[in-house]
């Protein structure tokens, strides 16, 4: 295979005879996996070096393999350069912070070299940025990651993941537009040292920051050219988390935009994708489940969010997300107390974790049942809720999903009169929706619009106006990701 700077970056501060180890497993590998399973091999030896294990440990946690990373921290999991690294997979679900640190802590000041002992300061910064958020622990670990870097310059080249880590610390923060900076500066670092796999999850980022929170008219084209851009590289190193990860990007995107049907389908592949490398499919599951609810499709979305629930009780924060998946489903299949069953079981797990995007989907779950049991007022209320905690929260496929929701229910709760029947508009969400499609140039959005508002005719009894309109839906279908909107044309029979 042809070495790249994730894997030689390392070879100025190991010893001979771990780089003469590296150099012939490259030289047998045909690629970035098969170079990993190696190493790792390699490294489950008793008279492995220390290096060497701590490679291996990099490495597999680079491509998602848990097992073989599992292994390697099994074998040595007694040295005390390991052992944070065996408390970090545990804390993933036990979220026993505190231990992991003082772990990490312990093992720098152990470090037999200062290249050991700078690695596990980074991997420092990555907890603490996200588990001790605004803490002075995060702040003067930043500031003994730049120290360090000053007075080693060669040390520089693993700055790609500190700025990558200070990118996701900003965007949590709010701070997008220092974010997009502190990204650039990692691209650029990172094209220079040929470290292409913090490449591609700066990459991610970028698109993540210019697509979802710099939202506007636009942006996601230009978020989906960067990862397009990500997705080459990750081909080029055959990353499959990586690909992963960015159809699950692009995914979102197609969602707020109204193509539900590439939604569907990039989720299936990322489904399909998983469980071939034997990795559980959790989130994606999770989105194929809502996109299938989203086109009304319950049964579907049901079976999926069933294999959602097991997996998601091992983390308490994504544990009431299955049951509103569930919940959601059985709503749009009719069996509303079943619903309501799920729904309580979800609020349970939910009330008192103040984790406000899982709330935002409780109430819009909420507001999908008190709808279908003839409550509108209730549900534009509970909508409501929800497309103002993902406003807030730059959840913007949310937020087209609760702005369609709150139309449709305004337009559930029309009442047609003599005053009335001539009105463009059902109300303030339906004209929203349209404004919002049209500003935001979402032709998913622009399309449902039209549909609805061919359910307004026929409430109106404008039924030449609602067939003209279905026709149009129709044609709009051929657009790409709106196929599923060849299923509501209600009274047009037009062969394809």
């Amino acid at each position: 295979m042809q070495p790249f700077g994730t894997i030689t970056r390392d070879f100025k501060f190991i010893s001979t005879r771990t780089r003469e180890i590296l150099k012939e497993i490259l030289e047998l590998s045909p690629n970035y996996p098969e170079f990993t399973k190696t190493l790792c091999r390699r490294a489950l030896s008793e008279s492995a070096t220390e290096e060497l294990v701590f490679l291996a440990i990099q490495h597999s946690s680079n491509l998602g393999f848990d097992e073989l990373k599992w292994r390697v921290l099994e074998a040595h999991g007694d040295r005390s350069f390991v052992h944070p690294h065996v408390l970090y997979m545990k804390a993933i679900s036990e979220s026993d912070w505190d231990t992991v640190i003082e772990a990490t802590e312990a093992a720098i000041e152990q470090s037999k070299s200062e290249w050991c002992a700078f690695l596990q300061l980074l991997h420092l910064f990555k907890i603490v940025s996200l588990n001790r958020f605004g803490s002075p622990l995060e702040e003067q670990t930043q500031k003994r990651i730049e120290k360090a870097i000053e007075q080693n310059h060669a040390l520089d080249q693993y700055s790609p993941r500190f700025y990558l880590d200070l990118t996701i610390r900003l965007r949590v923060e709010g701070d997008v537009s220092h974010a997009i900076s502190v990204c650039e500066k990692g691209l650029s670092q990172a094209k220079k040292v040929d470290d292409k796999l913090n490449e591609i999850h700066l990459l991610w980022q970028k698109a993540e920051l210019i697509g979802i929170y710099s939202f506007g008219p636009g942006t996601t084209e230009i978020a989906k050219q960067i990862l397009r851009e990500a997705t080459k590289i990750s081909d080029d190193i055959i990353c499959t988390p990586c690909r992963v990860l960015i159809l699950s990007l692009i995914q979102v995107m197609c969602h707020m935009r109204g193509e539900y049907t590439e939604a569907y389908d990039i989720s299936l592949e990322n489904v399909k994708t998983l469980e071939s490398i034997g990795k559980q499919a959790d989130f994606s599951l999770h989105n194929l489940s809502a996109v299938c609810n989203e086109m009304g499709k319950g049964r579907e979305a049901l079976e999926w969010a069933m294999q959602t629930v097991q997996p998601y009780e091992k983390t308490p924060i994504l544990r009431p997300i299955a049951y509103l998946d569930v919940a959601w489903s059985l709503i749009n299949l009719g069996r509303l107390d079943e619903a309501e069953e799920q729904l309580n079981i979800a609020r349970e797990h939910l009330y008192g974790s103040g984790y406000g995007s899982v709330l935002a989907i409780e109430n819009m779950v909420s507001g999908l049942l008190e709808r279908a049991r003839g409550d509108y007022e209730s549900a534009l209320t509970s909508l409501e809720r929800a497309w103002e905690t993902n406003l807030r929260e730059n959840r913007h496929n949310r937020v087209t999903s609760c702005l369609v929701k709150l139309a449709e229910t305004e337009i559930m709760a029309f009442d047609p009169t003599p005053d009335n029947i001539q009105d463009e508009s059902s109300g303030i969400w339906l004209t929203r929706l349209e404004e919002y499609g049209e500003k935001m140039d979402l032709p998913g959005v622009i399309a449902l619009t039209l549909f609805l508002k061919g359910e307004l005719r026929l409430k109106q009894g404008r039924l030449s106006e609602a067939h003209e309109i279905d026709e149009k839906v129709y044609e709009m279908s051929e657009l790409p990701g709106l196929a599923y909107l060849k299923d509501k044309a209600h009274y047009v029979d037009i062969m394809p």
